[in-house]
């Protein structure tokens, strides 16, 4: 188990049904631009925050809970606590620094274009 926070039910998934509700980083049309995709992984270094990503998305797609703007708001803010967790461990001291600006970026942008997403994913349970 890490020491990031996810709902108590992201915990009790094994890594395979884990992997099967997330896309990683970034919105679902961009990974499946092979070449693309890892292109912009490498470049935004989201590989960095795998998985703070993975619950994020499991919060948006799967998480037992009826879709809400609070619900939606809540999984953000955790999804941003945890990339600082993973930006805290980065070496050396300036890359943290990177890495955590990197993350209030990321949390803006989901905070800014994920609504549709949320709703989507909502729908496909």
């Amino acid at each position: 188990m890490s020491n990031l926070e996810a709902p108590e039910e992201y915990w009790k998934l094994s890594e395979s049904e884990r992997n099967s509700c997330t896309n990683g980083c970034g919105p679902g049309f961009l990974q499946e631009l092979s070449f693309l995709g890892k292109l912009a992984r490498r470049i935004m270094t989201t590989d960095v925050f795998y998985e703070s990503c993975c619950v994020h998305d499991f919060e948006y797609t799967r998480a037992n809970v009826l879709p809400s703007e609070a619900h939606r708001e809540e999984a953000d803010e955790r999804f941003l606590r945890n990339m600082k967790t993973q930006a805290g461990s980065a070496k050396p001291w300036w890359r943290r620094w990177i890495r955590i600006g990197q993350a209030y970026l990321y949390y803006s942008l989901v905070r800014k274009l994920g609504a549709e997403f949320y709703k989507q994913g909502k729908r496909h349970e």
